[in-house]
């Protein structure tokens, strides 16, 4: 993407000017956030418990937390694309430790009812480390080279090896997918800009745990990030394969 180069120079450094230049794959990841068979699987843990984030045809019993549903396929044509194009593609998990044992005290506090109610302690404690519920959902599963963050925290760089893999592999612009815009999506990328990446959210494949959380989110994001539409980072690669 060369050719598309333009930059800001600022004390004898260049900076990126547009968004094309932050996507550029030579310094861009794909993060597939979150997207994991306890949440999302039908044989899940939320399922078990009568939630879910996808809905389910025809299924008028469950309420799902969040409907991934319009994303989901999106989101799989654009990691698609994105591969296609030389992007990395690297997934966070969140992580849990059996019998709770990645919980500090304020956590144990939020969740101590549903810890301590057998129909519910699953629920309270899923997606454990080394299980196929922490596992990232077929449908967009590792691939090899891809890099898996597990994090225990929903904002991702926090007790993890997020930053440092970054860094190590020359990463400057982090492109998020999935939900959670207001659980894990907002803490996590308003962090990023605050520690030197440019975070470019696709507003279109990106999706809150509770619905009407969602515009606030994306608002705060708006404020402080690069949101657009992720056909404006294809155009972006789309353009860039061109001039190479």
């Amino acid at each position: 993407m060369e050719g598309a180069q333009v930059m800001y120079r600022f004390q004898g450094r260049d900076v990126f000017e547009t968004v094309a230049e932050m996507v550029n794959p030579a310094h861009t990841v794909v993060m597939v956030h979150d997207m994991q068979n306890d949440f999302l699987h039908k044989d899940g843990a939320y399922r078990k418990a009568g939630e879910n984030y996808v809905v389910v045809a025809q299924d008028e019993q469950l309420q799902p937390h969040i409907d991934v549903s319009t994303i989901l396929g999106p989101m799989i044509e654009f990691v698609r694309k994105a591969r296609g194009y030389g992007v990395k593609i690297w997934q966070t998990n969140y992580t849990n430790l059996p019998d709770f044992g990645s919980f500090d005290d304020a956590m144990v506090n939020k969740r101590w009812a549903l810890m301590n109610d057998p129909a519910e302690r699953d629920h309270a404690n899923p997606v454990v480390l080394g299980t196929w519920g922490n596992k990232t959902i077929d449908e967009l599963k590792p691939q090899e080279g891809d890099i898996v963050v597990n994090k225990y925290r929903t904002n991702t760089f926090i007790h993890s090896n997020f930053e440092l893999l970054l860094r190590s592999h020359g990463i400057k612009t982090i492109i998020p997918t999935g939900p959670a815009t207001e659980v894990g999506i907002l803490p996590t990328y308003w962090y990023a800009v605050l520690v030197g990446f440019f975070p470019v959210v696709p507003r279109d494949l990106v999706s809150a745990r509770v619905a009407e959380y969602h515009e606030d989110a994306m608002k705060f994001l708006e404020r402080l990030v690069w949101v657009v539409d992720s056909s404006e980072i294809l155009e972006a690669w789309e353009k860039g394969s061109q001039s190479t």
